[in-house]
């Protein structure tokens, strides 16, 4: 399945989503950067129970539901705030989690940054080079904080922002 599809298959369902990994990223530049192996969207916890019923998701580990062509990243929110999986000192408005890329909603660049911090492997690494420069001064400054929270002495604090 392709992003383009993803309005059509999530037509029923209510709850927020959003593009998120590699192809976010693709999004975010407008163009395609690499061949992806998965389709992942990012969907709140909360919605979990809807999205079995609606699209068949089953569970494949405690963070992650797969549908029929993509894979449904469960995120946690509460009170109006999106909340780090991974440490949850580290929120922001759920209305400032996402923008709008080709008419499809899309996590921001910083969080999809924030994903690929954890462990980061080549291509999360040269994703980084693709999305840093492209993050405004806001952006950059949440990333800078999230980083700072999360991962204390991360390697990309010392890269140039």
């Amino acid at each position: 399945m392709g992003v383009d599809e993803l309005p059509q298959a999530l037509k029923r369902f209510a709850g927020p989503w959003w593009v998120a990994g590699g192809c976010a990223v693709d999004l975010a530049v407008g163009a395609a950067t690499r061949t992806h192996a998965d389709l992942d969207v990012a969907v709140l916890r909360r919605d979990a129970p809807a999205l079995v019923e609606l699209l068949g998701a089953r569970s494949i580990g405690p963070h992650q539901l797969r549908a029929d062509g993509f894979d449904l990243l469960l995120n946690e929110a509460a009170d109006g705030e999106w909340i780090f999986r991974r440490d949850a000192r580290v929120r922001r408005p759920l209305d400032e989690i996402g923008v709008e890329r080709s008419g499809l909603p899309v996590l921001a660049p910083e969080v999809v940054l924030l994903f690929k911090a954890k462990d980061p492997a080549p291509k999360d690494e040269a994703d980084r080079e693709l999305l840093l420069p492209r993050l405004d001064a806001a952006g950059r400054d949440w990333l800078r904080t999230a980083l700072e929270t999360a991962y204390p002495g991360h390697p990309w604090l010392g890269v140039r922002w």
